[in-house]
């Protein structure tokens, strides 16, 4: 799962991080340590078994990875076999709401603006070195900007770190417009031509991008907090996710119906799109 680097709540699980088993009765929770996918289908049963001291189960949460099924069809198996499988297994396998979250957000930022590039690129020239990040700080100083955001890059493939950097970078829009103004570094970065003559770096990000970014943080933002919601693991989860569900349905229909901002309706019905198939 792509959730942000935040300690409280954590990420969620991934195909690759500790497996959780969540089991009736509660408070009980098994962790495989391995990688899933490298276990043997028989492995996952034996520790159920002896960590969970019982053969009867009603539900457990996975991420929703092909190298998980196998592991959940055949604990499926051995639970009917023992007549363990609480309302006939129907709600054994249940996909993780954070996982399946994040795909659907992935689909609305496939056709990634190049606004978003713009900001990447002046974000990745300030933070390339000591030198121009202190030149990036009187320019915060000179414009008297307040904010104590930090600077993050971004992972391209993953949505919430894009919006943790357009959230922090838009706090500094006139600090980005100085250093177009003032600092020749910064303005010959983006003339940079390839061996085909056209441009290395797209950029820098202007009036228009900025307006554009705004607007990609309003339509992230509301994700992102629900993803945080969906990772808790300090408090119970599986009883919210209907109603949270719910609120993303309503706020893309509406934004499927506003007009005047082909952007923002483009984004928003390519991800209702893939909402309505999960």
């Amino acid at each position: 799962m792509d959730a942000p680097s935040n300690p409280n709540p954590p990420a969620p699980n991934g195909p690759n991080d500790p497996l959780i088993v969540d089991d009736e009765p509660l408070p009980k929770k098994a962790r495989v340590k391995e990688n899933q996918s490298t276990r043997e289908p028989s492995d996952v049963w034996e520790h159920f078994v002896k960590l969970q001291n019982c053969e009867k189960s009603e539900c457990k949460y996975f991420d929703n990875a092909k190298s998980n099924d196998v592991a959940l069809d055949y604990l499926k198996k051995k639970l009917e076999m023992k007549d363990g499988c609480m309302l006939g297994g129907q709600f054994l396998h249940m996909r993780c709401a954070a996982h399946i979250l994040n795909l659907i957000v992935q689909e609305g930022l496939k056709g990634i603006h190049n606004s978003i590039v713009k900001v990447r690129n002046a974000m990745r020239y300030v933070k390339l070195s000591p030198k121009r990040m202190d030149r990036f700080k009187e320019a915060i100083e000179d414009e008297k900007i307040q904010s104590k955001s930090l600077l993050s890059l971004d992972v391209p493939t993953r949505w919430n770190s894009t919006y943790l950097m357009l959230e922090a970078a838009e706090k500094f829009e006139t600090a980005f417009d100085r250093m177009h103004e003032k600092d020749v570094e910064f303005s010959s970065y983006f003339m940079e031509v390839d061996g085909n003559g056209k441009q290395k770096h797209i950029g820098p990000p202007k009036g228009e991008d900025w307006v554009n970014v705004r607007m990609f943080c309003n339509f992230l933002r509301l994700f992102y907090e629900v993803t945080l919601r969906f990772s808790g693991s300090l408090f119970v989860t599986s009883n919210t996710y209907f109603c949270e569900l719910v609120g993303i349905q309503n706020e893309l229909h509406r934004l499927c119906g506003i007009d005047g901002d082909p952007l923002l309706k483009d984004m928003a019905q390519s991800t209702k799109e893939k909402y309505e198939k999960y």
